[in-house]
Formats: structure tokens, C-alpha cells, sequence
């Protein structure tokens, strides 16, 4: 299927002279004389590059950029700007605006082509390690989940067994020791079973573009109160009530009571897991501008740069040393949950010092 790429030009000769040089190299171009007509075009065909005139009259370049980032199924796509104008400061603004290059005017046919198959090849990169890490997910998800459901499982049906055969033998104590076991194990086996069908619910909710849009006006006016009560019950479990330290300040945030209730429990869990009792986990919220940051730091294990890049589902670090209960899927939803409201994942780490996850989400 021949590489399709929207052309949107309000200068008709121009238009159509690219256009004829796209079509003599083998790609299927489709034409917009404005913006509004191209915007349009885009939403209905998705091509797989956009190249756009700035200077348009009604909507120009820079409005049909925010216009397609703004919606998923066009937020992806490559966008060439084409324009008159050499001027540094307008070239930053269209890059931060998330164009992906400038082609100056004038311009020949070479310039224009050399540009169009750079951007293309670079999103055949991107695409192919996205397959690659979705391949890596599939084969990971084959070999640990089975061991990690069977670990608990294993557990319960061992006491139940001795119950079942021993139970005349038994003392009370050794029965409220064995109940206790079979707590721990299935309240492991609960957690892991809850984050899979989380994990596997928001790779649905991603592949859904109007899902993912409706999802994403969601809007917390006074998240403070969640942030506290979700870091406060995983210390109790912890037995580290007296570990936490909140500097909480008040703002807004875009997402919805449950999925930041998930995120703050998981990143806990972890600064919990990764660190020894009496040493504190502190969490900083607040807004930052024009978004919302989460910082959880803790003093504990600590991460190398190999492992902070290999996070993911299904991943341990260092299991055989630290005795790492779980499948390390829990940060991996932090990471997902994250994405799924437009925010972005941070992490820094030292190892044999500690850990700071930043979570940054949008806010108004």
C-alpha cells in the first residue's frame, strides 16, 4: 500500500506542482487548498505525513497543527511545515507546537522529497520499536505470568492440603500461622490478578480513540485528599505509617479518582518494597505551571540507568537478592496510566541511595 501524505497549500500552482512530484515517486498524495479543507481531509483519511503551508488565510498552519495533536488519531502523525518565513523564533514555536520540520520557500523538488522520505523512514523506526517492544511484552507475559500466578496459588492449595489431612494434629495456633499464609498468598494472587486485567483494560481504552478522548476530560478539582489516603493505606499494610512525609500543594489535574488512586498506591508499593523500615518515602504533589507533578522519593535500593530503561511489564530487578515479591508489573501501569492521560513518566535513581519517580500529568 503506497505511502499517502496530505498536501495543504492555498497556493494552487504550488499545490499542484508537489503534488505531481509526490505522485511521480510513488506516493499516493491527496491535496487541501486551506486549512479547514485539511484538517478535514486528515481526520477522514489519516495519511501517514502532512506537509502544510504556515501563512494560510481562515486557519493557518500553526491552528491545523494544535487542531490534529489535539485529537488521537491524528496527534502521531508527521507534520512538514512549509513557509516563507526563516525567522529563528517561528520555527521554535512551530516545533514546540510539535512539527516535526521546515522546508524554507523557495524550494526545489529535491529539498522537498529528501525531507518527505527522511520523515517517513524516521516513523518506520519508530513504528517498527514499537513492534518490537509489543513482541517483548508478548514474550515475557508468556514465560513469568504463569510462575507469578502460580507462586500464591501453589501456597494456598499446600495449606489447604495439610489442613484437609493434618486438621486432628493441629493446634490453634498453627492453624491461625497457616490462615494468616493463605491471607498473604491470596492477597497476592488478588493484586496480581487486579493489575493484569487493569493492564490489559487500558491497551484497550489506548487502541480506542474515542475512548481514550472521552477519558481523557476527566478532571480532579481537589486531589489532595486521594494522594494522602491511598499512601496512607499502603503504609498500614507496610506496618510504615510513621515513614511518610507529604508536601501537598492544591491544583488541578486531568484524570480520574481511580487511576490516580492506582498510581499513587503502585509508586508507594514500590518505594516500600525497595526500601528498609525506618528509612522515610516522601511524596511531593502540587501544580507546576501548566501541569501536575507527582514526586514519590524514597531512600532505598536504588536503580541502574540499564534497569530504569528495561521497565516494564513483567520485569525484576535483582530478584534473588532482595526477594522481589510481584511481577514488577505495577510500575509499568504507572507508566501506562500516565501515557493514557497524555503525561509522561520520569525516573531518576542512584543505586544504594534511593529513587524519585516523577509523574507529571496535565492540569488546566
Amino acid at each position: 500500500m503506497p505511502t499517502r501524505i496530505l498536501v495543504i497549500e492555498d497556493e494552487q500552482p504550488l499545490l499542484e506542482e508537489i503534488i505531481e512530484w509526490l505522485r511521480f515517486e510513488g506516493f499516493e498524495p491527496l491535496a487541501a487548498s486551506s486549512g479547514h479543507e485539511g484538517v478535514k481531509l486528515a481526520l477522514e483519511s489519516v495519511p501517514d505525513l502532512i506537509v502544510s503551508d504556515v501563512m494560510m488565510p481562515g486557519m493557518d498552519g500553526y491552528q491545523v497543527l494544535r487542531k490534529l495533536r489535539s485529537v488521537p488519531t491524528t496527534a502521531s502523525i508527521p507534520l512538514i511545515f512549509l513557509t516563507a518565513k526563516s525567522d529563528r523564533l517561528d520555527i521554535r514555536y512551530g516545533m514546540e507546537l510539535g512539527a516535526d520540520d521546515y522546508i524554507t520557500k523557495p524550494f526545489n523538488r529535491i529539498e522537498l522529497l529528501n525531507a518527505v522520505h527522511t520523515r517517513i523512514q524516521r516513523q518506520g523506526t519508530l513504528k517498527e520499536q514499537a513492534e518490537s517492544d509489543l513482541q517483548h511484552l508478548r514474550r515475557t507475559l508468556i514465560y513469568s505470568l504463569p510462575h507469578e500466578l502460580h507462586t500464591p496459588l501453589t501456597g494456598v492449595l499446600g495449606i489447604g492440603e495439610m489442613l484437609v489431612t493434618e486438621a486432628d494434629t493441629l493446634t490453634a495456633s498453627e492453624v491461625r500461622e497457616m490462615g494468616e499464609i493463605v491471607v498473604v498468598s491470596g492477597n497476592r494472587l488478588h493484586h496480581l490478578i487486579k493489575n493484569y486485567l487493569l493492564y490489559a483494560q487500558i491497551e484497550l481504552i489506548s487502541a480506542d480513540p474515542e475512548r481514550l478522548q472521552r477519558i481523557r476530560e476527566a478532571m480532579l478539582q481537589h486531589p489532595e485528599e486521594i494522594i494522602e489516603n491511598a499512601a496512607l493505606q499502603v503504609a498500614q499494610q507496610h506496618h510504615r505509617m510513621n515513614a511518610l512525609n507529604f508536601k501537598i500543594t492544591a491544583g488541578a489535574v486531568h484524570i480520574s479518582e481511580n487511576d490516580l488512586d492506582k498510581i499513587i498506591s503502585e509508586l508507594v508499593e514500590n518505594a516500600f518494597k525497595f526500601s528498609k523500615p525506618p528509612a522515610p518515602v516522601v511524596i511531593e504533589a502540587g501544580k507546576v505551571g501548566s501541569v501536575y507533578r507527582i514526586r514519590v522519593i524514597d531512600q532505598g535500593w536504588g536503580m541502574t540507568p540499564e534497569q530504569i530503561a528495561q521497565v516494564g511489564a513483567y520485569m525484576q530487578f535483582d530478584r534473588t537478592l532482595h526477594e522481589q515479591q510481584g511481577v514488577g508489573l505495577g510500575l509499568h501501569l504507572v507508566e501506562r496510566l500516565t501515557k493514557l492521560y497524555d503525561g509522561h513518566l520520569e525516573i531518576n535513581s542512584v543505586p544504594g541511595q534511593g529513587t524519585e519517580v516523577c509523574v507529571t500529568l496535565p492540569s488546566t
